[in-house]
Order: C-alpha cells, then sequence, then structure tokens
C-alpha cells in the first residue's frame, strides 16, 4: 500500500470515527442513557488520540509547522478528554496536573508555531492559523463537555479540507467534508439536551 494513502486512509478514517462517535454520545444522551453516552464519548476521544499521528505526519512533511505543532501540543487536551470520559460519578475529579498541563501546551504550541515560522506570509498560514486557533478551542472545550466546542469544529474542517485539497490530499478532504454533517448533528443533539425549549420552561412565546 502507498504510504501516502496510508496515511490518508488512517488519519481519516479514524477521525472520521471521531465524530461519528461524538454524535452517538449525544444522541444516547438524549435518550437518557448516561451510560451508553459516556462509552460512546470514551470510544471518541480514544480514537481521535489515535488517529492524530498520520496528521501531524503529514502537517510536517507539508512544512505545516503551525498546523501540526498546535496539534501536537492538543494531545494532553485529549488525554484529559478521556479521563473525563473513563469516569462514571458526575462529580468528576480530573488530575490537577492533567487539567493545567492541557492549558500551557495548547496556547504554547501556538505561539512557539508562530516564533519558529517567523509570522504569517502566505495563504496556507493562514488557513493553517484558522484551522489551529479553532481545533484547540474546540477541543478544550468538549474536554469540559461543552457543546459549544462544536461550532467551532465547524470553522477548524473547513481550514482543514481547503488545505488538504491544496495540498492534493483528496481523500482527506473529503473527511473533513463528511466530518461537518456529524459535527453539527452532534451539537444539534447537544442542544437539544441542555437548552431548555420556551415551552418547558413556560415563557410565553414571541
Amino acid at each position: 500500500m502507498d504510504y501516502v494513502f496510508f496515511l490518508q486512509l488512517w488519519g481519516g478514517v479514524f477521525l472520521l470515527l471521531n465524530k461519528v462517535f461524538f454524535w452517538r454520545a449525544e444522541y444516547a444522551g438524549e435518550g437518557g442513557d448516561l451510560e451508553e453516552s459516556r462509552r460512546w464519548r470514551i470510544a471518541a476521544w480514544a480514537i481521535y488520540i489515535a488517529g492524530l499521528p498520520p496528521w501531524i505526519i503529514i502537517f510536517f512533511e507539508w512544512h505545516n509547522w503551525i498546523a501540526g505543532i498546535v496539534e501536537a501540543s492538543g494531545f494532553p487536551a485529549m488525554f484529559l478528554g478521556l479521563a473525563s470520559a473513563l469516569q462514571k460519578s458526575e462529580t468528576k475529579k480530573i488530575p490537577v496536573w492533567l487539567d493545567r498541563l492541557a492549558f500551557i501546551c495548547i496556547p504554547f504550541g501556538f505561539l512557539f508555531s508562530i516564533y519558529d515560522f517567523g509570522g504569517f506570509f502566505v495563504l496556507n498560514q493562514w488557513i493553517e492559523a484558522m484551522l489551529a486557533l479553532s481545533f484547540l478551542a474546540g477541543t478544550y472545550l468538549l474536554t469540559k463537555e461543552n457543546g459549544k466546542g462544536y461550532l467551532w469544529y465547524i470553522p477548524m474542517h473547513i481550514a482543514c479540507a481547503w488545505l488538504m485539497w491544496i495540498q492534493l490530499y483528496p481523500w482527506l478532504c473529503a473527511q473533513q467534508i463528511a466530518s461537518l454533517f456529524f459535527v453539527y448533528k452532534a451539537y444539534v443533539k447537544n442542544r437539544e439536551r441542555f437548552v431548555p425549549s420556551i415551552q418547558k420552561i413556560g415563557y410565553p412565546q414571541r
């Protein structure tokens, strides 16, 4: 199997499954099955971690230092999300050091990449910056089980699809576009679960 195709297959399938699993977690939670929702969330974070290495390799091969370094610095946040999902209790006790490590590594990775590259000069860098910032914000919010993280993933997938198209990775471009559907569906399910409707809380309609 061709090396480049293998990387696309590995990274594309794993990260698409990540979005499918997040959607399934929100769908199960809407039905009240919190244990099934937790299992899907565990699977989502685990496969996200397993699917990130090929993306980092691809970014570095194309000298996409901003995207590559920032995505690598997101590993602590992903382990934070996995650690949170593994706990069954409603009051989750996440190790303080892991929470702080994620908080430190995320901005450090982005700032270091800017320093290493020396600024923004070409279109690819602006696309990478959009990808990186939305990736970091979305991932960190989802580690806290905040549904707004899905909204941040929308510009991330758009930017990544654009970058993959420019750099001739058609399968990864298609995967990013397909992921948008599941991100949107997960966000809708999350809002249905946590944002009470006007009718339920008894406010008059306008």
